[in-house]
């Protein structure tokens, strides 16, 4: 898990964010070149992302860190989003998701790639979870549908990230439809 790198509001030093690009875009790098996620080192990516490994090891422990804080930084940029909205519906948020996922398909390769699909999994159910409190929403057995939507989820943002024919969003907008059923 990063190292004191999130907080609520999300106030971070730009330097910060310039070390975070960085380091994800020399992930990003290894990646395409066919590397092996555990062949990769800290001094390969951060020689890479011309950054000091001190700086590295200031905001995480490990390689992982850098994909979990890109999905850190999805779900703070979608719910400013879902701030702006008027009024929280589940078709326009749902949109949003979609764009979100749409936009950062890599993200999800790079989970998969590090093994790290469960970290985010988790991720995605605590999100759920505190959707459906915000939203007074009453489920029986919260915890599994927060894992059983959060799976669904990440599983749906793998299918998009991999899929060759390009899908449209209002073709994933439809299957997200079917996908999570609008919660009352």
């Amino acid at each position: 898990m990063p190292k004191a790198f999130i907080d609520e509001q999300l106030k971070l030093d730009p330097r910060i964010l310039k070390s975070q690009h960085a380091l994800h875009n020399a992930l990003v790098h290894f990646y395409n070149q066919g590397y092996a996620f555990n062949a990769l080192s800290i001094s390969m990516v951060t020689d890479k992302a011309k950054i000091a490994r001190s700086t590295f090891y200031r905001h995480h422990t490990d390689l992982a860190d850098i994909i979990v804080i890109d999905f850190f930084s999805q779900i703070y940029t979608l719910q400013q989003a879902f701030d702006k909205l008027p009024k929280i519906n589940f078709e326009r948020t749902g949109e949003l998701i979609i764009d979100s996922f749409l936009a950062h398909q890599i993200d999800f390769k790079l989970a998969l790639w590090a093994g790290i699909e469960g970290h985010i999994i988790d991720i995605f159910a605590g999100e759920f979870i505190k959707i459906v409190r915000l939203q007074q929403i009453q489920l029986e057995q919260t915890h599994f549908h927060a894992y059983f939507f959060a799976a669904a989820l990440f599983n749906f943002g793998q299918l998009l990230a991999n899929d060759q024919t390009n899908i449209s969003k209002n073709t994933a907008y439809r299957l997200y439809k079917q996908l999570i059923p609008k919660l009352n």
